[in-house]
């Protein structure tokens, strides 16, 4: 007499759903692979684009004026060779950090007056 029932049928249905949570696994591990390259991508692009705008704020200087064109408007260049970060012109790039960065403002009483009495200090 046998000491342990063998039955087939049993065993065949038992690797069908080992196969079937294996599968399981696999796609939900896929897709978290997934999402986490998606979510790294994401994070180097923003780090790229915080030190862009910390790079363009320091060269301001090299931006166009309209009267002399900059490092990175050459007329020389075609408009499909101009130099681009993120499928933008580095003198948008520039220009808008610029805008961002520095507004002007208008001097308000106590500046003028200061700097009125620096002016009449030197000349005197």
């Amino acid at each position: 007499m046998r000491k342990y029932k063998h039955d087939f049928y049993a065993r065949k249905r038992y690797l069908n759903n080992v196969a079937q949570k294996n599968d399981d696994v696999r796609n939900k591990l896929d897709e978290f692979r997934n999402t986490s390259e998606i979510e790294e991508q994401k994070r180097k692009e923003e780090i790229a684009r915080m030190e862009l705008t910390k790079v363009a704020s320091n060269v301001h200087h090299l931006c166009s004026t309209k009267a002399i064109p900059g490092v990175f408007n050459s007329p020389y260049i075609s408009e499909d060779l101009k130099p681009q970060i993120f499928n933008v012109d580095v003198e948008t790039h520039l220009k808008s950090t610029f805008k961002a960065n520095y507004q002007w403002k208008a001097p308000n009483r106590k500046k003028i007056n200061y700097f009125k009495t620096i002016m009449i200090n030197i000349n005197v």
